[in-house]
């Protein structure tokens, strides 16, 4: 086998990344636009050790779980989403079955429970979304799958109406083919909250007539600009912050704190973590909590909940949160979860919330809170990879998977959320 090769291949499953599998004489190809269930001629263009990547030529035997995309950008190559052309029951059954394969191959548990299923709406569910310059071109897109190369969008399925309110710089009518622009970050909330935070790569004379052009949007209520990547977000014009209300408490957001891009799929989130955390609870250790997303929610059934980030904007931020929504038995500090747990001495911890990022848990952090032995520990994850190294270790230490959720917080990609109860002993 070689690169450039054309094969005839049958597409088995889809794994956790944009591509179907199959398979020739056992050895793994990775199809880019494969659905399972189609016979495909694809050719080879990347050869591995122990596996090879090829992308769809023809599709000589269309999968019955195949459907026509909704987006024409999709069929441009747009990275956007990387599962439209799937039949969306299609789609939950390989998210399901791409969790159960990793805590069963990566996790090593002997016992995997039902995967609780909740789906919400397949279309115009994002909050947020970045979109980058064309090349020579004043329009903005989004990135092909796996390369820097920009397809220019009009608009996007998947994102609301707020965002799809840009559509107007989406086309080239605000930022010229000169532009410093690197970057433009959209989140909308509500029928008229826009944040829009543009990065540039140097400073230039333009900003501010670019400043002026997206104020003018409506809908946008708060722009910022920042020079480079690594540079603070002024605020250009607006309000400094935004805020969405979920489930009661109302949450402020600014450009560089995390939150959820589904709004609709977090109150589901929510409720799910509200519900494995249960009430009475004296003590609860909400790690990588942000501005505070879940440990607000929890609040309202815990004696105390204590709070702790990495990110001191978004600590801060959590500390207005709970003053504004006049939560008062919570306590939020900037630093590691091992940080924490240096503090707490014998204090008995009920339930710990672990929601961290892609890269999962600190080796560290996770062996502190082993030592500190948690009732019970909710553990939210967006990649069940690292999900199941993270519960192997757990299990390691007698804690057992009690109950396992998915919410399909991202429709027509590959993305997903899991929520996960373990109880010790």
């Amino acid at each position: 086998m070689r690169i450039g090769d054309l094969i005839n291949i049958d597409a088995e499953s889809l794994g956790y990344d944009a591509h179907a599998v199959g398979r020739i004489d056992e050895f793994v190809i990775f199809i880019n636009g494969g659905v399972p269930g189609d016979r495909l001629l694809a050719r080879i263009t990347r050869i591995a050790k122990n596996y090879a990547v090829a992308e769809t030529v023809d599709i000589i035997s269309p999968s019955p779980f195949r459907r026509q995309p909704m987006c024409i950008h999709f069929i441009e190559g747009c990275g956007g989403c990387q599962w439209q052309h799937i039949d969306y029951e299609c789609q939950i059954y390989w998210k399901k079955e791409v969790i159960r394969q990793a805590l069963k191959r990566i996790g090593k548990l002997e016992y995997v429970p039902d995967i609780e299923i909740y789906s919400e709406i397949e279309t115009h569910y994002r909050n947020r979304l970045r979109v980058f310059p064309v090349k020579d071109s004043s329009m903005l897109g989004l990135r092909k799958i796996g390369s820097h190369e920009v397809v220019p969008i009009k608009k996007c399925f998947i994102s609301n109406l707020g965002v799809n309110t840009l559509s107007f710089a989406f086309r080239g009518k605000i930022f010229s083919k000169n532009s410093k622009l690197k970057e433009l970050d959209i989140r909308s909330y509500g029928e008229d909250q826009t944040m829009v935070s543009c990065t540039y790569n140097a400073n230039s004379p333009s900003i501010q007539d670019d400043i002026d052009k997206l104020f003018k949007i409506p809908g946008v209520t708060s722009v910022f600009y920042r020079i480079g990547e690594s540079g603070k977000f002024n605020l250009g014009y607006g309000k400094p912050m935004i805020k969405e209300t979920v489930n009661g408490i109302e949450y402020n957001i600014s450009p560089n704190c995390f939150f959820q891009i589904n709004t609709e799929g977090l109150k589901v989130l929510v409720n799910l973590v509200k519900e494995f955390a249960g009430g009475n609870n004296e003590i609860v250790l909400d790690a990588h909590c942000g501005v505070g997303t879940f440990a607000l929610q929890v609040a309202g059934n815990s004696k105390t909940v204590l709070g702790t980030d990495i990110s001191a904007p978004a600590i801060n931020l959590a500390r207005t949160n709970a003053k504004d929504n006049q939560i008062n038995n919570t306590q939020f500090q900037n630093g590691t979860i091992t940080q924490l747990i240096k503090k707490l001495k014998n204090d008995n911890i009920d339930l710990t919330i672990l929601d961290p990022p892609r890269s999962g848990c600190e080796k560290s952090d996770l062996q502190a809170l082993i030592q500190l032995k948690p009732d019970r520990i909710i553990y939210v994850s967006c990649n069940p990879t690292t999900l199941a190294r993270d519960l192997c270790e757990l299990s390691k230490s007698d804690y057992k998977l009690q109950r396992l959720a998915m919410v399909d917080m991202f429709p027509m990609t590959y993305h997903l959320e899991v929520v996960t109860l373990l109880v010790k002993g």
